[in-house]
């Protein structure tokens, strides 16, 4: 399954910027981040893909991610 979730804090980021983003090892195994755009003031938006078990409810709980915007 794949879902999409907002990072809030990315600060200095800027609607429009082009955004690299990596994940820390505090995201689970089988979770995949497939895009991410900047979507407001220091805020990105982030597509991420469960690879694995998609059986019930499954929750990422909270992650940190790696970023550098460009502009």
């Amino acid at each position: 399954t794949t879902n999409f979730a907002d990072c809030s804090g990315a600060t200095g980021i800027r609607s429009g910027d082009r955004v690299i983003v990596q994940a820390t090892s505090s995201l689970p195994a089988s979770f995949v981040i497939q895009a991410a755009s900047s979507t407001g003031a220091n805020l990105i938006n982030v597509r991420i893909h469960n690879s694995g078990n998609s059986v019930g409810t499954v929750d990422t709980g909270i992650n940190s991610f790696n970023f550098v915007g460009f502009r």
